[in-house]
This record gives C-alpha cells, structure tokens and sequence, in this order.
C-alpha cells in the first residue's frame, strides 16, 4: 500500500479479501513493521521527526487496511491520504535535515517541482476515471 504513496499506479474503487495471504508477504511484512519501527525508536533522540512520522502513519493506518471495519473494502485508497501525512512529514523534515550543509539548494526546488507536477499528473489521470460511475467501473486499469 504505501507504494502506491509515491508511485499511484492500479488504483481502484474496491478491492476484495484475498483468499489466502502468501505465507513470505505476511512475514516479509511483519520483518519490515519491527524494522523500520525499531530505527524509529533508535534514531528518536537525533532526528525526532521520525518517530513521529512513522507513529502517525502507523495510527492513521489502521481504519484504512481494514483492522477496523469502515465499509466491506479489505482497503480503500480513498483513506489513504490520512496516514501518509505522517511520512511525508517524517521525509520533508529529513530532506531538511540533510539539505542544512548543501550549498545547491535549488536542485532541491527543482526536484520538488518535479515531484509535485508529476503526482499532479497522475492525479488528474486517476480523477478522470472518477468522472461518472460508469467510467469508474470499466476502466481497465494496466
């Protein structure tokens, strides 16, 4: 899911339970759930932003991957804006952090305006499969 945070490809209105959860995705997740929430805990004291983002985005999550039930979706995309407050907050204070000793801040205004117009574009894309239901439901999406 939050792939799709960065890179909004395959979007749908409804997605339905699986059957069965491939035994490596649910450990693979978990490792990387303990993972990135450890080197949250271990880098809170020199980059506090951290925990906070990746706190934020853990608590925001959870009416949105269906630990608790809103609708009969197994997640929604709708939602999804709610969590990733909190890394998009954790990244812009990092890349802030980073960028106090680079004199060529304008890669970094460049590099934002890029960022910006692209998820733009991919918005407006994703918001004309929206214009009506029917186009909403037969959209194929790649």
């Amino acid at each position: 899911m939050c792939a799709r945070c960065f890179w909004p490809f395959r979007l749908a209105p409804f997605y339905t339970y699986p059957q069965t959860f491939p035994r490596w995705e649910v450990a693979t997740s978990i490792l990387l759930l303990i993972g990135l929430t450890a080197a949250a805990i271990a880098l809170r004291r020199g980059h506090p932003y951290l925990v906070t983002g990746w706190f934020w985005y853990l608590g925001m999550l959870v009416p949105v991957i269906g630990v608790v039930q809103v609708g009969s979706q197994a997640h929604a995309d709708r939602y999804t804006y709610l969590p990733q407050i909190g890394l998009y907050l954790a990244l812009t204070w990092m890349i802030a952090d980073l960028a106090k000793s680079w004199r060529r801040r304008w890669i970094l205004t460049a590099t934002a305006t890029a960022v910006i117009a692209f998820l733009s574009w991919t918005a407006w894309v994703q918001a004309s499969y929206w214009r009506e239901g029917e186009s909403l439901w037969n959209t194929r999406l790649p």
